[in-house]
């Protein structure tokens, strides 16, 4: 009998090592599974996007562009004397705004003073309508 007692004592040395051994493979699959889940993890937190803020701020924005082209205006009006003869006074600037009446321009009227004196000269001194004016022809 004593045969037997050694054989079982064998057989269960056996299954303790057996699994002992299990364990040990469980235990290492287990933390090299913990470290590479770690290891991952953090390669995955280095990749992603760096997000940049700033403060925010006033102040004025300044644009301004470039090109060529033809500058198109929105309304086109047409304007004249009904006398010829040279301006003497301007009294509106380009991109002004006007109104309708508003003096714009003078004509030099000198000229029409002396042509006007002339005619009132020529004419019969009974037909003038003012007697006052003094002709010197």
């Amino acid at each position: 009998m004593m045969e037997r007692i050694a054989v079982r004592r064998k057989t269960l040395k056996g299954t303790t090592k057996n699994k002992w051994m299990i364990f040990s493979l469980v235990a290492v699959v287990i933390v090299f599974s913990g470290v590479f889940y770690i290891y991952k993890t953090k390669q995955s937190v280095s990749k992603e996007t760096v997000i940049q803020t700033s403060t925010m701020g006033t102040g004025n924005i300044i644009l301004s562009a470039t090109g060529l082209g033809t500058l198109i205006p929105n309304q086109e009006v047409s304007f004249g004397f009904k006398q010829s003869g040279q301006v003497s006074e301007v009294l509106a600037t380009l991109g002004e705004k006007v109104e309708a009446g508003q003096v714009l321009a003078r004509l030099d009227s000198k000229t029409l003073e002396l042509q006007y004196k002339n005619r009132q000269c020529r004419m019969p001194k009974r037909v003038l309508q003012q007697p006052k004016m003094i002709c010197n022809s």
